[in-house]
């Protein structure tokens, strides 16, 4: 498959390989089974953990299978089961179904942004968070008073129902916790990177920064708020690439969500140092760098 990239100078579309297996993830072919002393690990999230924008050597699975191998050739196997547009509400049902089947040994989850869109399996509830929306792009004083008030409900009132429910997300992402524990994986959590409204970054495509495509910082901050609550009380590790409280740079976006190469290998980074701290990986001196080539022990 082919994906548009990024736009060139001259205004020329630049076009980067997009490859799905038989089992319908990013990447090469994999076998349901794993080999014998192979350590599985399974991404799953939307868009940013596909790399949509990315070619299929620079998603951060691939950076992270790329600096395993350079380190411990032949030990872990990491599987891409991002898909976009896919919020907890959709990828609970993967974490269900596909996921137990691939064994894996980490299950690493990165979903915050789509829940902001799909927040309910209850199709009747869209047309009110479309309302939302619509309100958001046009009036301020909606925007003033849903980041004040109404994205902290957790009510079943009308006005509630045009907003994100937080209950929503923490019984998914819940879900998805205890689903891969009971097969017996140990579960990543990352805040997943995501820019404010308006921010600018260098490596932004034209475009890109437009009001619809950011997040409020309130709401933001609840919902990292959320992934700690769970992360203490599942036994989770948590890896920190938020923009508000891990120092993740804007500089590192294509978009307000889509990360850069370089952003990926900063992502790769930090979850690979959480699994050394947490005793996930074990074995190796100095610490992993995400370029695939393990920096010098110190």
């Amino acid at each position: 498959l082919l994906k548009p990239g990024k736009l060139s100078g001259k205004g020329a579309t630049v076009y980067e390989t997009v490859t799905i297996n038989t089992h319908g993830f990013r990447g090469p072919e994999i076998r349901r089974e794993k080999r014998p002393g192979v350590q599985r690990i399974v991404a799953i999230g939307g868009s940013s953990t596909f790399g949509a924008l990315n070619s299929d050597r620079t998603t951060y699975p691939a950076l992270l299978q790329a600096s395993l191998d350079t380190a411990a050739p032949g030990r872990f196997e990491v599987i891409n089961g991002g898909i976009p547009g896919l919020a907890p509400a959709h990828l609970v049902h993967l974490v269900r179904g596909e996921i137990p089947l691939l064994q894996p040994d980490i299950v690493v989850i990165m979903s915050m942004f789509n829940h902001y869109f799909v927040t309910t399996e209850e199709g009747w509830r869209r047309p009110l968070i479309q309302l939302r929306t619509e309100l958001e792009r046009r009036s301020v004083l909606f925007l003033t008073l849903s980041e004040k008030f109404t994205y902290f409900t957790g009510g079943d009132s009308l006005l509630g129902k045009l907003f994100v429910l937080f209950a929503d997300y923490r019984a998914y992402l819940d879900e998805m916790i205890e689903a891969a524990r009971r097969g017996g994986a140990k579960v990543i959590l990352v805040k997943q990177p995501i820019l404010m409204r308006g921010a600018r970054g260098k490596n932004l495509i034209p475009g890109s920064t437009a009001s619809e495509q950011g997040w409020e910082p309130r709401f933001y901050r609840k919902v990292v708020q959320v992934v700690d609550e769970l992360a203490r009380t599942k036994d989770a590790k948590v890896v920190d690439a938020s923009t508000l409280t891990g120092g993740f740079s804007q500089d590192l976006f294509f978009d307000a969500v889509h990360l850069t190469p370089e952003g990926n290998r900063e992502l790769v980074g930090r979850i690979l140092e959480a699994m050394k701290e947490s005793g996930m990986i074990s074995g190796f001196s100095g610490r992993f760098h995400p370029f695939g080539v393990p920096s010098p022990a110190r």
